[in-house]
């Protein structure tokens, strides 16, 4: 597990990894873990996999893949649903999926992730 802490986190999900189930993100202690399933992602703090299940009937599934964008904003949407962080530079997630954010209160944020998990932490200008 990698950990670090910082004031305000640029991050990008990096799509030539193949994103599990089993893989946790870890933001001041809140887990996001990835579901194949589109619904997950709307009421629990849940991120996207690389193909997401969109609807199911008679044992039959409807798959759709996932992008980057798609990604950030799920993580940008429940970070924001929290209360306790601000987005930044919207414009950035929703044309390349590239998330940044800061607590409101000005602390520092702990963010933990798996060792070679498919995201990149990018530099703040």
């Amino acid at each position: 597990m990698t950990c670090g802490k910082q004031k305000v986190i640029s991050l990008q999900f990096q799509l030539t990894y193949e994103y599990s189930t089993k893989d946790t993100l870890f933001i001041d202690g809140i887990p996001f873990t990835h579901t194949h399933y589109a619904d997950s992602i709307r009421y629990e703090n849940k991120l996207p996999t690389n193909v997401l299940i969109i609807a199911e009937m008679n044992e039959k599934q409807v798959k759709e893949p996932t992008n980057q964008i798609a990604m950030g904003r799920a993580l940008g949407i429940h970070l924001r649903n929290t209360g306790d962080y601000q987005l930044l530079r919207a414009p950035e997630l929703i044309t390349t999926g590239k998330l940044t954010f800061e607590r409101k209160d000005g602390k520092a944020i702990e963010m933990c992730f798996p060792n070679n998990y498919g995201m990149t932490i990018l530099k703040n200008d």
